[in-house]
């Protein structure tokens, strides 16, 4: 799920769009964008073509829902990990949002009971200021973002968030029954992988576009997160970021090419449940070595330690 610049960290305000930037046709098939926020749905809609055109196959009928959230009230208070903000959009513009929401469900797998409550969940968030960041697979073909822009977030953070949580709409194996099984296994390491994977995508991603270094960027955000964490593990706090560097490591050893994952191959068949548990010799060495990682003429890279034999 949910996080370029830390992707997870939701900021942002409001202003209100032209009307025409507020009602998106498919800019890209199968991906459409509703968006009460003040960044234009034009500018969306271009972020999202962008990053599917590298798909190998994107399979998915995607929603991404946009909004902007006021100033932070408290932790908490919703049934995901989302904080509660100010709202600032109006009950009109909740109404705008909720309408596409709905008719955008009629066409998945939900029955009528099934939609009523998800449509509850998606207006708590939205009438209670959530700074959501998250993807939900409605069905496994079905796939929504919610994402609350708070004020704080600069407009390339809001760009990599919502790069981050669609790729975990291209994520093929996330809503599979026989992966989910295979995650629930102790020796998985399926979480700091898809998390890290969609951080990994959404910086490279975002690094095209912004004509910046992504992986050094990256590497730069997974060393300052292990050098303040309370959890320094890789699926400690920031697990995102850190799943990243792992992800790059495991690249820049060979054990996997970075094309399968920006193009999302990898996660098209449970590999990270099957290929890359704690039976894998390799997953000890990316594991403890993830964070071994120096600046060298102004740029982020692994030390010859992470490296080694």
């Amino acid at each position: 799920m949910k996080n370029l610049l830390p992707i997870f960290f939701v900021s942002f305000f409001l202003f209100n769009c032209s009307k025409e930037d507020k009602v998106s046709k498919n800019a890209v098939p199968g991906i459409k964008v509703l968006n009460e926020s003040s960044v234009s749905t034009s500018k969306i809609e271009s972020w999202t073509s962008y990053a599917s055109k590298k798909m190998k196959d994107q399979n998915a009928d995607i929603l991404a829902v946009c909004w902007d959230v006021g100033s932070f009230v408290k932790e908490g208070d919703f049934d995901r990990p989302f904080n509660k903000h100010e709202v600032i959009i109006s009950q009109n513009q909740i109404e705008t949002l909720m309408s596409g929401i709905s008719e955008w469900l009629d066409k998945s797998c939900l029955g009528k009971n099934d939609k009523k409550e998800e449509l509850k969940t998606y207006r708590t968030y939205l009438e209670g200021g959530a700074d959501a960041s998250s993807q939900f697979d409605i069905c496994p073909k079905f796939r929504i973002l919610l994402m609350g822009f708070t004020k704080e977030m600069k407009e390339e953070t809001k760009q990599g968030l919502v790069i981050h949580e669609l790729y975990h709409a291209f994520q093929h194996d996330l809503p599979d029954d026989g992966c989910r099984k295979l995650r629930e296994k102790s020796d998985t390491n399926a979480k700091w992988i898809i998390e890290g994977g969609a951080e990994y995508f959404a910086r490279v991603v975002t690094g095209e576009m912004n004509n910046e270094d992504g992986v050094s960027n990256l590497l730069k955000v997974a060393y300052d997160d292990y050098q303040n964490s309370k959890d320094p593990s890789i699926t400690g706090d920031g697990i995102a970021t850190k799943g990243s560097a792992g992800i790059r490591l495991m690249i820049e050893r060979g054990l996997i090419t970075e094309s399968v994952i920006l193009d999302g191959s990898f996660f098209h068949s449970c590999s990270s449940e099957n290929e890359w548990t704690n039976n894998n010799s390799d997953v000890a060495i990316i594991k403890n070595r993830w964070y071994l990682i120096e600046e060298k003429n102004g740029k982020y890279v692994f030390t010859a330690a992470a490296l080694g034999n």
